[in-house]
């Protein structure tokens, strides 16, 4: 079991840092930077759930 501790500690550290570049994503849309209604949903749901996945 400890073999898979440092791909485990890695894999946290690519999502949180996924969840990260999201956010910035979310932030842009919440600016207007994106229009398209659907593409808005999508985005706030994908950061959601890599924020889920982070923690």
């Amino acid at each position: 079991m400890e073999s898979h501790l440092p791909n485990f500690v890695q894999w946290r550290r690519e999502m949180a840092e996924k969840a990260a570049k999201d956010r910035a994503a979310s932030d842009r849309i919440l600016e207007g930077e994106y229009k398209n209604e659907d593409a808005l949903k999508r985005a706030r749901k994908k950061v959601k759930d890599l924020e889920l996945y982070a923690e």
